[in-house]
């Protein structure tokens, strides 16, 4: 009778102690622009070494995406698609003595001028020559996520053209 007992209580303090864990995950809150936030290490294609990791879930950005992205574009409108991402970036391209959390704001189809002449001679290329503006190209800029400055802007280039940041799914 008494094993019977103890095996009892065992039992609903073992019961208790999962639902416990299972409501404290839940009421525990989500990092603040989880969507935003990369998911895994990745390197950015064709800047010869940013490689950006994923941002530490208790950092609160001051700065929203929005924000990021208006700084990034300074009023323009952007001629390709733009990814915004929340991410740890390396000293090199951070304006600081240690790297740190910041919205990579990735513009795609610009232009980039590669020769002499490129930036006043786009209409004296020969028909069929290779273009200077493809969505391959990338443009890097790094906006600091706790005081909103550009820290650094980094070109890229994108062999494959489907290269994305790889962010978590929308919580559901």
């Amino acid at each position: 009778m008494r094993r019977r007992r103890a095996l009892v209580v065992v039992v609903v303090v073992a019961v208790v102690v999962v639902v416990g864990v299972g409501v404290a995950a839940r009421l525990r809150p989500s990092p603040t622009f989880g969507s935003f936030r990369l998911a895994r290490t990745q390197e950015v294609p064709g800047t010869f070494g940013l490689v950006v990791r994923p941002p530490s879930a208790r950092f609160d950005p001051s700065i929203t995406p929005a924000q990021a992205e208006r700084i990034a574009s300074q009023g323009q409108a952007a001629p390709g698609p733009v990814y915004l991402v929340l991410a740890d970036v390396p000293v090199a391209y951070f304006n600081g003595s240690t790297g740190g959390p910041a919205w990579l704001v990735i513009v795609r189809n610009l232009c980039f001028a590669s020769e002499k002449g490129d930036l006043v001679s786009q209409t004296r290329r020969p028909p069929g020559e290779v273009t200077r503006c493809t969505l391959n190209n990338l443009w890097v800029q790094v906006i600091d996520a706790a005081t909103g400055k550009r820290v650094s802007v980094v070109r890229g280039y994108d062999i494959s053209g489907t290269w994305r940041p790889a962010t978590a799914p929308a919580a559901t």
